[in-house]
């Protein structure tokens, strides 16, 4: 059944950017647009950036010097200008994350090293379209696949994990217009809910969350071109 409820919300989400897309298909411009995320931290606790290191949860350390973490993600988006609010398009984005803690108990040093790749659809609404500098909102609908592999000095746990997910959400953020061809552009922050499954030594396990981020790994700078 609750796959059923996301197959219809899926297509009803598409269905929607389709039609909305085609009252003006004619009279619109092309955008061509990368963004990117690069996350680099060694610290204790609170740790602010480290909450899609991992697709099951939050890590943590035990002093200030044992935690390694290391993540980078570029996102391309292609998308048609359908009026002067609304543009609608196609995304994806390639993750890569890297996690060492280490504590003197009998597990040792641990590794976490992770790739995701997703593809989606998105729209974006501009608030003021005709200043400068804009604030917009992107709703988007995405479906993801990673693998992540934990291992440990003392051989005791070596685990591949597999994940396959929907998430649907939206991202709020800023743009500048240098000219009529270019833009500056930075998201922050995401509201999102995720519906999904990981595969670990031949079980599968069903997961779904719904919340709010706003942190390092959470902020993508990028660069638009209009033609």
């Amino acid at each position: 059944m609750k796959k059923t409820n996301t197959l219809i919300f899926v297509l009803l989400f598409c269905g929607f950017l389709i039609s909305f897309g085609q009252s003006d298909i004619d009279k619109g411009q092309y955008l061509i647009s990368g963004s990117f995320n690069l996350t680099i931290q060694k610290n204790y606790l609170p740790i602010s950036s480290i909450t899609s290191g991992s697709f099951f949860g939050v890590y943590s350390s035990s002093n200030s010097n044992n935690l390694k973490y290391s993540s980078f993600t570029i996102s391309p988006t292609v998308s048609k200008v359908v009026n002067e609010h609304w543009n609608v398009g196609f995304y994806g984005s390639t993750s890569s994350t890297n996690l060492t803690t280490s504590n003197s108990g009998v597990i040792g040093e641990t590794k976490r090293n992770s790739i995701r790749y997703t593809a989606g659809i998105i729209s974006r609404y501009i608030i003021n379209p005709d200043n400068e500098f804009n604030v917009h909102i992107s709703p988007y609908i995405g479906f993801s696949v990673a693998d992540e592999n934990y291992s440990s000095t003392s051989g005791s746990n070596i685990n591949d994990i597999s994940v396959q997910l929907f998430e649907a959400g939206l991202r709020p953020g800023i743009m500048y217009n240098i000219n009529e061809k270019f833009r500056l552009l930075m998201n922050a922050g995401n509201l999102s809910y995720v519906n999904g499954t990981s595969t670990e030594a031949n079980e599968t396990y069903k997961f779904r969350a719904l919340g709010i981020s706003l942190n390092i790994s959470s902020i993508f700078f990028g660069v638009e071109y209009k033609f």
